[in-house]
């Protein structure tokens, strides 16, 4: 399932109204879209710190080993994947923001991102983690995304994941929706451990992209 989230309005807004238009709606949108943020984050306990980098970061494997797993078939996020599958791609220029209590601390929640390769306002998130692990993940660990990439000037984000309700839920409650649907195919390679995808499932870019 492709879900997106607007971040910015101007360029959405234009699809519908005349250009003129589309400039104060979309200021006037932004303007209500951040003053709401800024509301919400008034009542917010703890805002966790967030940081890019541009390499895995060891933590990111540590939070892994700590989370929950399932019983499902879902891939190994240790450093040696991550680094293989991001780092070392020449095809992707990857970005991780850690999610954290303080700097330096253990994660609460890791995303890989990288620009969209045919829109440089668009980030694509390619994979991501968080301490409930298949189970869920927290809507602020998602909040703190959208203010990450709005920080440094994108105006929409966009996520390809198939996984349990209650993380499809967090992200629809931070104002992502479904934008289109596409079916998967799986190939055993080795047909002694093939079998039906079953249990909690976590799919996303890291299975697919190459």
């Amino acid at each position: 399932i492709r879900h997106a989230k607007v971040l910015r309005y101007q360029g959405y807004v234009q699809r519908y109204l005349p250009r003129p238009f589309a400039a104060v709606g979309g200021s006037l949108i932004n303007a209500a879209s951040q003053a709401w943020d800024r509301l919400r984050g008034m009542f917010e306990k703890s805002r966790p710190h967030a940081e890019w980098v541009d390499r895995v970061d060891p933590r990111m494997a540590q939070l892994w080993e700590r989370s929950p797993k399932g019983d499902g078939w879902v891939t190994v996020r240790d450093n040696v994947m991550l680094q293989w599958r991001f780092d070392e791609l020449p095809s992707l220029r990857p970005r991780y923001l850690l999610l954290s209590a303080a700097a330096g601390e253990e994660l609460l929640a890791w995303f890989v991102c990288d620009t969209h390769v045919s829109d440089p306002h668009m980030l694509t998130v390619n994979d991501f983690w968080s301490t409930q692990g298949v189970l869920g993940i927290d809507p602020l660990a998602v909040r703190a995304l959208c203010r990450a990439a709005y920080r440094e000037g994108f105006h929409a984000i966009e996520l390809h994941f198939t996984g349990a309700d209650a993380i499809h839920a967090s992200w629809a409650s931070e104002g992502f929706v479904e934008r289109s649907r596409q079916p998967m195919f799986v190939r055993w390679y080795n047909p002694d451990v093939a079998g039906e995808l079953r249990g909690n499932l976590h799919i996303t870019d890291i299975e697919f992209e190459s």
